[in-house]
């Protein structure tokens, strides 16, 4: 029985809240170069930024990101709210991102010419959130790197062999230009703005750091092929390669190349003149290197940098050499057009074990750092001052196509306002953190957890939270029951609890998730003492202190025996431990229960899973297919 569970409906008129926007009417105009320089509605246009990986995963609702963890109590649109807020308060006016995503789960392109709307909605979002506020994303069509969402996706899905043939397989070229195809003619289901004709996007990659090893002057026309066919589809955005910017040992200018000369970038296929020389190439982009910046006479902007590992002084040190390098040259009139650096974490993130194990890992920055965060915000100030002077000899052009506006009923979003929003996982309900969100059409209703009083927007332990902590006893930590018994549906509205609007648990091969089982955010074991208490036949729950996860069981035998390390399997392909499973037993339940389980009403139907749990399988599958380091 629930104790002081009070349930209020609350009007989202009096929660959804609209940010104040920095950007006025030039968020009607796309960024252009006029004169070697970027313009906006022909005032000039400096960049400062940064670097923002999984933005689509987030904004789409992912249970969980890879490249750094979510913040406590915090899903993924909130984080990309959070994000730009702060954005806006530090002068920051471009967010470069990929127009994809990058881990199986949360596919953007199923298969070929498949694409999984739930997702692709994330991006709506992002680019919505992003308008309001006054900032503008550089996106990237693909990437060189990852195994969903990159080139090795094509190359796998042409039949064609090895990653090099990205560049010159027939079928390849064309699965990525139907890909590009379907990204620039989306129509945002949030303001009704085709992307082709959104001026918040600031321009695109066409790929992400695209290598072809020992290629000669194949990404060259690789890159004249596709932007060409960009520009087609798509004349209103900006257009670049998405390049690091390395030379061929064949030319002097290799000397730039990191470690000189005999650097390994000779051989990667790259020729940043070259390779910017199409005339569907509207501005040159780097990563890291300062170098040769006329030689293409367009602008440049340096997209990524950043330091691998570096203490303190040193990320000081090279973060003052870059932003002092960049503000030196556009305000002599260079082409040098602002800096994205890689990356910012909100507070709370943190990074995967495989960067280093540190909450900032190899290059996360946090608005703490008080080394390099002063760098950041006296950049951002330069790039604004230098914004805004009319470019000589500008030509106006047309504002682009408005965009919808809100919806009468705040319960609904869309052009046509029919499409229901989940308050829940955007996490505007303004819920408590200890009261459970459950999504109505058109609304929602909050409710304390068990063990709390509140009327759901503010939530207080009461002393039934103390009795449930009695409930449960463990054999201490790496002890895990001999026999698992069967796992439990987690129950919907229960601390752990998640909507998973991206349909990402079905996708995940093996995982337990996928029926029901498992908490879905990160927790206590507090919290899944309560999911297991409203669990139908849950008798005890194994509790991994590492992955803050939690699987409910029934049936368990009291006797315990020593938990072996689980090895998990990150979203780069790497192995890392990611803790050990212990079980805590509910104290009149103990003794191999025989239970049948009942999965609530809204949750599935399959309510028991009979595996035998030595070392649970649907925790190990889940921890390898779905966990972060």
């Amino acid at each position: 029985m629930l104790v002081g569970r009070a349930q209020v409906l609350i009007e989202r008129q009096q929660t959804r809240a609209t940010p104040a926007s920095n950007g006025g009417s030039d968020m009607d105009h796309y960024v252009r170069v006029e004169g070697g320089q970027f313009v906006v509605d022909c005032k000039r246009f400096y960049v400062s930024g940064w670097n923002m990986w999984e933005l689509v995963e987030a904004a789409a609702g992912g249970l969980e990101l890879f490249g750094a963890s979510l913040p406590p109590n915090t899903t993924g649109p909130a984080l990309v709210r959070r994000m730009m807020d702060r954005a806006v308060a530090n002068q920051f006016n471009v967010i470069r991102a990929w127009a994809h995503t990058v881990t199986p789960q949360y596919a953007l392109q199923t298969a070929p010419g498949q694409y999984n709307e739930a997702v692709f909605r994330g991006l709506d979002y992002a680019l919505d959130e992003a308008r309001k506020r006054g900032l503008r994303l550089l996106l990237s069509l693909t990437d060189n790197w990852q195994a969903t969402g990159g080139a090795d996706e094509f190359v796998r899905w042409a039949g064609s062999g090895d990653h090099e043939s990205f560049f010159t397989d027939p079928k390849a070229k064309q699965l990525y230009k139907a890909h590009a195809a379907a990204v620039l003619s989306r129509v945002n289901t949030i303001n009704g703005r085709r992307y082709s004709q959104d001026p918040t996007i600031f321009g695109w990659n066409l790929i992400n750091e695209p290598r072809c090893y020992q290629c000669g002057g194949v990404l060259a026309r690789w890159v004249g092929e596709m932007a060409a066919h960009v520009k087609a589809l798509d004349p209103n955005h900006l257009l670049t390669v998405g390049a690091e910017g390395f030379y061929p040992a064949s030319l002097s200018q290799a000397a730039a190349n990191p470690q000189g000369a005999d650097s390994w970038a000779n051989e990667e296929g790259q020729n940043f003149v070259a390779d910017h020389a199409s005339p569907s190439i509207d501005f040159m982009s780097m990563h890291l290197w300062i170098n040769n910046w006329w030689a293409v006479d367009k602008p440049l902007l340096m997209e990524e940098f950043g330091v691998w590992g570096g203490n303190g002084d040193e990320q000081q040190q090279y973060y003052r050499l870059i932003y002092d390098a960049i503000a030196e040259n556009a305000k002599a009139g260079g082409p040098a057009q602002g800096a994205l650096f890689w990356t910012w974490y909100a507070e709370g993130q943190k990074a995967p074990a495989e960067e280093g194990g540190t909450a900032s890992g190899l290059f996360g920055v946090f608005e703490s750092n008080s080394a390099v965060w002063p760098l950041m915000r006296g950049f951002s100030a330069t790039m604004r001052s230098l914004s805004g002077p009319a470019a000589a000899g500008c030509r106006p052009a047309g504002r682009a196509p408005a965009a919808a506006g809100p919806c009468g009923d705040a319960g609904y979003e869309g052009p046509g306002c029919n499409i229901d929003i989940n308050e829940c996982a955007r996490q505007t309900a303004g819920c408590d953190p200890n009261a459970a969100c459950t999504n109505q059409a058109g609304g929602f209703a909050c409710h304390c957890f068990d063990g709390y009083t509140g009327d759901g927007a503010s939530c207080q332990p009461a002393a039934a939270l103390a009795d449930v902590q009695t409930q449960y006893v463990s054999d201490g930590a790496a002890r895990l029951a001999c026999s698992e018994g069967r796992d439990v549906v987690y129950p919907e509205g229960a601390p752990g609890f998640q909507y998973d609007v991206t349909g990402a648990l079905d996708r995940v091969k093996g995982g337990g998730q996928k029926d029901g089982y498992g908490s879905r955010s990160a927790v206590e074991p507090i919290s899944c003492m309560l999911a297991c208490n409203a669990a139908p036949g849950c008798d005890s729950f194994s509790y991994n202190a590492a992955q803050k996860r939690c699987f409910l069981k029934s049936g368990a035998s009291r006797q315990t025996c020593g938990s072996a390390p689980t090895v998990c399997v990150s979203a780069r392909g790497k192995t890392y431990s990611c803790g050990v499973w212990m079980t805590y037993f509910k104290r009149q339940a103990t003794g191999g229960s025989t239970a049948v389980t009942q999965a609530p009403s809204k949750a599935s139907s399959a309510a028991a899973n009979d595996t035998p749990a030595s070392s649970s399988t649907a925790s190990k599958q889940l921890a390898a297919a779905f966990s972060r380091p």
